[in-house]
């Protein structure tokens, strides 16, 4: 697995940008992921309060590695190993078929014209891929060895919620909800 932070174009994310402008990443970069998250780094003092406290802690040595959950952190270890070296989900009929129509579903909904006059798609086989991966993953993590359409659909929402959603930020910022007014406003600027 591969987890990788990037700071925006200009080092704050701008609500006037679509995310592509914002990113600045070519989409052949950008498609290997299976998921993407935009997360905004919003001013909040009370929240910059516990963090500054956090970081901190932990190069003081005040933090505590006692941390208490709802399983030790051995066995979580031990559990990870072994669905990691011994399960191997595979897609179950149904999930498949669930898979493939929501596929094509999204495909069709976003079958509008893009801005060299190509259909905009947002999902590829890359995806689809991805989203399998997904869902057999969901599927480890329940020790199963059948990825149902359970699986898929949480999947599915995972891919609408990160990689959809951030495809699709920036132009609808607060109050500005028409294209008429986002163009009247990046006039004024």
């Amino acid at each position: 697995s591969v987890l990788a932070a990037a700071n925006p174009t200009f080092g704050r994310y701008d609500d006037m940008k679509n995310a592509v402008d914002n990113i600045d990443f070519q989409s052949t970069i950008l498609s290997r992921f299976d998921l993407i998250f935009i997360i905004r780094d919003e001013r909040n003092e009370a929240k910059d309060q516990l963090i500054a406290k956090h970081i901190m802690d932990l190069h003081s040595g005040a933090a505590s590695n006692d941390v208490e959950g709802e399983i030790d952190i051995e066995t979580l270890k031990r559990f990870v190993c072994f669905a990691r070296h011994k399960i191997s989900p595979r897609l179950s009929e149904g999930g498949a078929k669930r898979l493939q129509d929501e596929y094509i579903a999204i495909r069709q909904r976003y079958a509008g014209a893009g801005e060299d006059g190509q259909k905009a798609i947002p999902i590829t086989v890359r995806q689809l891929e991805a989203i399998i991966r997904i869902s057999e993953s969901l599927a480890r993590t329940t020790l199963s060895l059948v990825a149902t359409e359970k699986h898929v659909e949480q999947a599915v929402q995972l891919f609408k919620e990160s990689t959809e959603d951030a495809a699709s930020r920036g132009l609808q910022t607060e109050g500005m909800s028409s294209p008429e007014a986002f163009a009247e406003l990046s006039k004024a600027e």
